[in-house]
C-alpha cells in the first residue's frame, strides 16, 4: 500500500486472498517498517487482528481495512511525517542533547492508548449483519444476534432495538427487513441522529477453528476505529467466543469491568447453542412482524434444541398465547420462570415481569420486577413499553406518563409513539413540553407518507387540544376552516380528515353537521360503519360494511344491530389477523367480539368472563371500541344483580374522557358510558353524584343541535 497510490477498490473475493498473516506481511503491504506498524496500531488504531493459542498470539490484517484506515487516516500521517523531516537537519548536539527526552516522548507515544471514539454511558450502537464466510447457514444472521444480545446485557452500552431500525428504515423508503450492511448501517446512524457507533463483522473458517471479527466504525465518517477479533475451535464454543469479543468491545468503549459479581454474570449465556440462537433471532424477528404462527414454529425448535433456554420459552409462550392456545403456552410459561435463575440480570427480570403480568391479581409483582429492570437498563425498550402499558391497565394513567414519554424517546421516528406522548401531555396540562414530540411528529409527516389516517390526525390536534382546554368555540371556528378546504375528490387523506371532522362534530353533539359530512364522504368499511351507526344510520353502516374484509371490530358492530349469526360467522372467518394498537394482544378483539354476541343472546355470565379481563387491557387505547366494551362490561354486571361492580367499571371509564376525543368517534360512546353511570348513581339515592355526571355531559354538549336528544333527556327530568 505505497503512500503515493490510491488504495485497491473493493474487498477480495477469497478470505485467503484478502489476509495478511504476520507483522512483516503486514508492514510491506502498509510500504513501512514492522516498528511503525506496530505503532500505529497502539497510537492510530491500525486495523490489527489477534488469534490468541494457548501461550501467545498470531497477528493478521486484512487488505480492504488496511486501505479503509489509511484513507481516513492519511493526511494526518502525511503531516506528522512533514514535521519529522523538518527536523531532520537540525544539528546534532541537539539532538544529542534531547535524546533522553526523545526516548521517554517515544515511549508514551508507543504505549498510548489507541484513538477511541467518544462515547460517554447508555449511548447507543447499531450492529450490522456479519459477513459470513463460513459457508454455514447456522451463521447467518446468529453472530451479530448474540453479540447484541451480549452488549445488551451492559449497562454502560446501549444496542439499538429493532423497533428503532425499522422506524428509520421506513423514513429511507426501504422495507422493514432490509438487510443492515455497512452501508445501510451508517445511513442509519446518520438519519436517526443519536446513534454514535456502529459494529461490523465477520465469521470466517479456518480448518476447524472459527474466527470471529468485529470492526467498531465512526458513523460521521465511516473510519474504522478499532477492530477486535477472538477465536472458537468448532461451533460449541462460538457463542463463548462472541461474549469475550462483546467484552472487547465493551472495555474499548469505556466500560469498566471486573469485581465478582460482573465475572458472575458474564459467565451466563442465553444458550451455548448456536442452532438455538438462530432459530430464537428469527423466532423473535417474526414476532415483531405479528406472525406468532411461524414464530411459535421456530421457536418450538429452538427450545428442543435447548431445554433450558429461559427466553426461548418465554417467546413460545407468548406466541402460543398471542395465537389464542393458552393451554400450550402456560408450560412454557413456567419453565421460562423456572429457569429464570440461569439468565442474566436483564433476562431474569423481564421473565419474571412477563410472568406474573399474565397471572390475575399478580401485577404488582410484575410492576416491581419491570421497575428493576428499567433501574438497571433505563433503555430497555420492551421494560419501558410494558411498565407504560402496566400502569395504564391498572388504572393509573398518571403514572404511566414518565414511562410513555420515554418509550416515544427510544423510538424517535415513531409517528404514533410522539403523537401518543404529545397526547398525554396535553391531556395532563402540560402543553410545554408536549411540543418537542409534536414537533417530531410532524418532521416525520413531512419526511414520510406516515398514512392518510395518522396525517388527517394530526391537522385535527389543534381543535382537539382546544376543546380540551374547554374552547370548544374556538375549536369550531379553526374546524370550520379545515372543512372549507378538505381538498378535492381523490385527494390522499380527504375522506380520513372528513371523517374526523365528522366525528368531532358528533362528539360536541352537532348531528345535522355530522351526518351531512358523512354522506359527502364516499369511503366504505369498518370506520365509516362505526360513524354512520353512532348517528343513528344503521342502513348506512350496512352499507359500509358489504365491501369491507371481515373483522372482529365488524363483528362487534353487527352483535350491536342484532345480526348475532353474521357476527358469529365473522368471529370465527375473518379475513385477516385482528387490527390492533397494540399488535401483540390480538386476542383483546376476538374475546371483545364474543362477549358482546354473548351479551346480545343474554349469556350476561359469559360475557363477563370474556369482558372484564379485556375491558382492563384495553385502556391504554381509549377507542369507540373500548367505551362499547365498557357499556357491555357494565350491563352484563348489571343483569346480574352486581349494581357495584357495574359502577366501578364506569367509574375507571369515566377519567379517559380528554383522551377520548382523539379517537374519533370514542367521546360519544364515553357519553354514552356517562348517561349509565348516572342513572345507576340515581337509582342507588346517589342523586348529587348523579346531578354532577349529567352536568359535565350537558357543559360538553353545550354547541349541541337544539333538540338533542341527550340534551333534552337531562333538561326535562
Amino acid at each position: 500500500m505505497d503512500p503515493s497510490e490510491n488504495p485497491p477498490n473493493g474487498v477480495a473475493q477469497s478470505a485467503r486472498k484478502d489476509r495478511l498473516e504476520s507483522w512483516k506481511s503486514i508492514a510491506n503491504y502498509c510500504k513501512r517498517g514492522v516498528r511503525t506498524v506496530r505503532r500505529w496500531e497502539q497510537s492510530e488504531g491500525l486495523p490489527i487482528h489477534r488469534l490468541q493459542h494457548d501461550k501467545a498470539a498470531t497477528v493478521y490484517a486484512y487488505k480492504s481495512e488496511l486501505d479503509a484506515w489509511w484513507a481516513s487516516r492519511r493526511p494526518e500521517l502525511e503531516k506528522v511525517a512533514t514535521r519529522r523531516g523538518s527536523r531532520r537537519g537540525r544539528n546534532v548536539w541537539l539532538a544529542a542533547g534531547l535524546a533522553v527526552i526523545a526516548v521517554a516522548a517515544g515511549m508514551a507515544y508507543l504505549f498510548k492508548p489507541p484513538a477511541a471514539l467518544p462515547f460517554a454511558e447508555r449511548n447507543w450502537v447499531l450492529l450490522t449483519r456479519f459477513e459470513n464466510r463460513t459457508g454455514e447457514a447456522v451463521f447467518d444472521g446468529t453472530a451479530e444476534y448474540a453479540l447484541g444480545l451480549e452488549l445488551s446485557n451492559s449497562r454502560y452500552v446501549n444496542v439499538v432495538p429493532r423497533e428503532r431500525v425499522k422506524d428509520t428504515l421506513g423514513l429511507m423508503r426501504m422495507p422493514p427487513d432490509t438487510p443492515i450492511d455497512r452501508a445501510v448501517g451508517r445511513e442509519v446512524c446518520l438519519r436517526d441522529g443519536a446513534i454514535r457507533a456502529l459494529i461490523d463483522g465477520r465469521v470466517e473458517k479456518l480448518d476447524n477453528t472459527y474466527l470471529l471479527s468485529a470492526v467498531l466504525v465512526d458513523p460521521a465518517d465511516g473510519s474504522n476505529v478499532r477492530s477486535f477479533s477472538e477465536r472458537a475451535r468448532g461451533q460449541r464454543e462460538a457463542v463463548g467466543a462472541v461474549q469475550r469479543l462483546a467484552v472487547q468491545v465493551r472495555r474499548h468503549l469505556g466500560e469498566k469491568l471486573g469485581g465478582i459479581g460482573q465475572s458472575l454474570e458474564l459467565e451466563k449465556v442465553s444458550t451455548p447453542s448456536l442452532h438455538a440462537l438462530q432459530l430464537y433471532s428469527q423466532g423473535d424477528a417474526l414476532m415483531q412482524e405479528h406472525r406468532p404462527d411461524q414464530a411459535a414454529t421456530l421457536l418450538a425448535r429452538a427450545v428442543e434444541e435447548d431445554p433450558g433456554f429461559a427466553s426461548a420459552h418465554l417467546l413460545l409462550g407468548y406466541a402460543l398465547f398471542n395465537l389464542g392456545r393458552q393451554d400450550e403456552a402456560e408450560p412454557h410459561f413456567e419453565r421460562a420462570m423456572h429457569l429464570a435463575d440461569t439468565a442474566t440480570d436483564r433476562e431474569r427480570y423481564f421473565i419474571q415481569a412477563s410472568y406474573y403480568q399474565r397471572l390475575p391479581g399478580e401485577d404488582t409483582l410484575a410492576i416491581e420486577s419491570l421497575e428493576l429492570l428499567v433501574r438497571l437498563y433505563p433503555d430497555h425498550y420492551w421494560a419501558v413499553s410494558n411498565l407504560s402499558l402496566g400502569y395504564e391497565v391498572r388504572g393509573q394513567p398518571r403514572r404511566a406518563l414518565p414511562y410513555t414519554l420515554r418509550r416515544a424517546d427510544l423510538r424517535p421516528n415513531s409517528f404514533d409513539l410522539q403523537i401518543l406522548a404529545a397526547q398525554k401531555l396535553v391531556v395532563w396540562g402540560d402543553r410545554g413540553r408536549a411540543e418537542p414530540y409534536l414537533e417530531r411528529a410532524q418532521r416525520l409527516a413531512d419526511l414520510d407518507d406516515v398514512g392518510p389516517w395518522r396525517t388527517a390526525g394530526l391537522r385535527m390536534f389543534p381543535m382537539h387540544e382546544l376543546w380540551i382546554r374547554g374552547d370548544a368555540g374556538r375549536a369550531l371556528e379553526l374546524l370550520a376552516d379545515v372543512a372549507g378546504d378538505p381538498g378535492a375528490e381523490g385527494t390522499p387523506g380527504r375522506y380520513e380528515l372528513q371523517w374526523h371532522i365528522a366525528s368531532f362534530n358528533l362528539n360536541l353533539g352537532r348531528l345535522v353537521s355530522a351526518r351531512e359530512i358523512r354522506r359527502g364522504t364516499s369511503g366504505p368499511g369498518e370506520a365509516g360503519a362505526l360513524l354512520a351507526w353512532a348517528l343513528g344510520e344503521e342502513e348506512a353502516a350496512m352499507e359500509a360494511l358489504q365491501p369491507a374484509p371481515p373483522s372482529y371490530q365488524q363483528a362487534i358492530l353487527l352483535a350491536r344491530m342484532g345480526l348475532h349469526e353474521e357476527a358469529e360467522e365473522m368471529i370465527a372467518h375473518p379475513a385477516a389477523p385482528a387490527e390492533v394498537y397494540a399488535p401483540f394482544l390480538p386476542y383483546l378483539w376476538i374475546d371483545l367480539a364474543k362477549g358482546e354476541l354473548a351479551l346480545a343472546r343474554g349469556n350476561a355470565a359469559h360475557a363477563v368472563d370474556l369482558l372484564e379481563s379485556t375491558v382492563r387491557r384495553l385502556r391504554p387505547w381509549p377507542t369507540a371500541y373500548f367505551f362499547l366494551g365498557v357499556d357491555a362490561l357494565a350491563r352484563a354486571l348489571e343483569m346480574q344483580g352486581d349494581a357495584a361492580g357495574s359502577l366501578e367499571v364506569l367509574e375507571q371509564a369515566a377519567q379517559y374522557k380528554a383522551l377520548a376525543v382523539f379517537w374519533g368517534p370514542a367521546l360519544h360512546f364515553w357519553m354514552r358510558n356517562e348517561l349509565m353511570r348516572a342513572s345507576l348513581y340515581r337509582r342507588a339515592g346517589r342523586d348529587d353524584e348523579a346531578a354532577r355526571v349529567e352536568t359535565e355531559i350537558l357543559d360538553l354538549l353545550a354547541q349541541a343541535d337544539a333538540g338533542h336528544p341527550v340534551v333534552r333527556q337531562l333538561t326535562h327530568k
